[in-house]
């Protein structure tokens, strides 16, 4: 289903207001009070967020991303890892228009072809920060001649 720029408006303002809310009774807890808890600058609290977003997938638009980045004041998104220099091209796009920086996963476990990536966008100022793989039961690493996988019957001890 693809939403509307209404819509994702909207869904960007409500993970904001949740996001604020939880900071809001955080910042306002009985013993912070108390102690003389400073309040915290937006700014700081904008720089401590980051949304999703589906470029890779082809699911989000990347000019209407930056535009609802740059509306919402949030400097940070996260995503896939892409081999397509069209797609690294987009988050190197986002990032100019809206001055948000890439979290990015790595491409299915090929760690060079991630470093290359990353490399990319740090040349362009875009990379905040590199993901290590989050689902190792989805995904087999390998590097320099070197694969990693976790085997079926390993799969429960991983869960432990």
């Amino acid at each position: 289903m693809r939403f509307s720029h209404a819509s994702a408006l909207r869904h960007m303002a409500i993970q904001l207001y949740l996001a604020c809310l939880l900071s809001a009774a955080i910042a306002g807890a009985p013993a912070a009070q108390a102690a003389g808890t400073p309040a915290a600058k937006a700014g700081d609290f904008l720089n401590s967020i980051g949304v999703c977003t589906h470029i890779t997938q082809g699911k989000d638009d990347p000019t209407r991303v930056a535009e609802c980045l740059a509306y919402a004041g949030i400097h940070a998104i996260r995503d896939d890892g892409s081999r397509n220099p069209k797609t690294l091209d987009s988050y190197i796009s986002v990032h100019k228009a809206s001055g948000a920086k890439v979290v990015l996963l790595p491409i299915n476990g090929d760690i060079a072809a991630s470093l290359q990536e990353y490399e990319t966008l740090a040349a362009a100022r875009a990379l905040l920060a590199a993901e290590g793989p989050n689902e190792p039961n989805n995904w087999h690493v390998s590097y320099q001649g070197a694969t990693w996988s976790i085997q079926p019957w390993e799969r429960p001890r991983c869960r432990q």
